[in-house]
């Protein structure tokens, strides 16, 4: 019988994932996901779920499969506002090779290691893991959760890395606590999505000009000019700052009104950054207006990329 492969996915989420069914499965990608958890009940209510896709025909077929549905989860929880860990795909524990053996061969069960994040490995029905527990207090209905993980599955398609690091971003800046963090996560993920950028070349040549002009002024005194000079060259060498770069991708994605908020969110961190007081309401204010510019952000960006957001947020209604 040929060997065939399972993916498996185990996430964390900041609210409880809820169905009248205990293992419900639901389709992404044209596949058929099973939904579980550990908890004991009648029904799925969790915050540490498994997700499992089976039966695929090689390896190579279901990592991708599973790196596109870890990515779509990623992506459609930071657009609803869920919060999920997806993990770094390894073992949070694990159990040593001698009682694995000594298992397999009494029993006949596989035990692998509970992975937090993707596992491939052969499709068995004896393999076996560890069981989890959870707590949470906010619930979202899985069928119209795993509805939008299915849209974002079709945008995970060759997803720009720095859309995916931003998902990731925005997602820790829901699960985080602290609103202080929540900004830092927050603001993190406005400036992942600003690409890198260069001056052109008349941009080059003014600040060359300036260069050879600071040089050339005698009236400055020498420790002066040579800050000057030092200052002008940095920005010539590493370009335009992450803020110029934020405030561009804002105008070419339509959001030039944004700018004003963009201003007060930056305040905000500069005062934190510098170890200034600042009100654990002004804290909340500011974290709150970082998450929702760069929602903003990035339903912008998958919208330039052809994706409909609409069908996506018209699914929660």
């Amino acid at each position: 019988m040929a060997v065939k492969f399972r993916v498996r996915l185990r996430i964390h989420t900041g609210n409880f994932l809820t169905d009248n069914n205990k293992e419900p499965t639901f389709e992404v990608g044209g596949r058929r996901i099973l939904v579980t958890s550990h908890d004991k009940g009648d029904n799925l209510n969790s915050t540490k779920i498994l997700l499992n896709a089976r039966q695929f025909p090689d390896k190579a077929s279901a990592v991708s499969f599973g790196e596109k549905l870890k990515i779509a989860v990623s992506l459609a929880s930071a657009l609803r506002r869920f919060g999920v860990d997806t993990g770094e795909d390894r073992a949070t524990s694990m159990i040593g090779k001698t009682v694995k053996d000594e298992i397999k061969e009494k029993f006949g069960v596989t035990l692998r290691n509970d992975v937090h994040g993707l596992d491939v490995f052969e499709d068995d029905d004896h393999v076996r893991f560890h069981s989890m527990s959870a707590s949470a207090t906010v619930s979202t209905p899985a069928s119209v959760y795993f509805k939008q993980v299915d849209f974002a599955y079709e945008w995970a398609e060759n997803l720009p890395a720095h859309l995916v690091e931003a998902a990731k971003l925005l997602n820790n800046a829901d699960l985080a606590d602290a609103p202080n963090l929540k900004l830092a996560l927050a603001c993190s993920s406005i400036e992942t999505m600003a690409p890198d950028a260069s001056w052109s070349r008349s941009t080059n040549s003014l600040l060359d000009h300036l260069i050879l002009t600071a040089r050339s002024d005698e009236r400055t005194p020498d420790e002066e000019r040579r800050h000057i000079i030092h200052s002008i060259q940095s920005m010539k060498d590493f370009g335009p700052s992450v803020g110029v770069r934020v405030r561009k991708l804002l105008d070419q994605l339509g959001l030039a009104d944004q700018r004003g908020k963009l201003s007060k969110i930056y305040r905000v961190r500069s005062k934190w950054l510098h170890g200034k007081y600042i009100s654990k309401q002004e804290q909340q204010d500011a974290s709150e207006r970082a998450r929702s510019l760069a929602l903003d952000l990035l339903f912008a960006s998958l919208e330039k990329r052809g994706a409909d957001t609409k069908m996506f947020t018209n699914a929660m209604l």
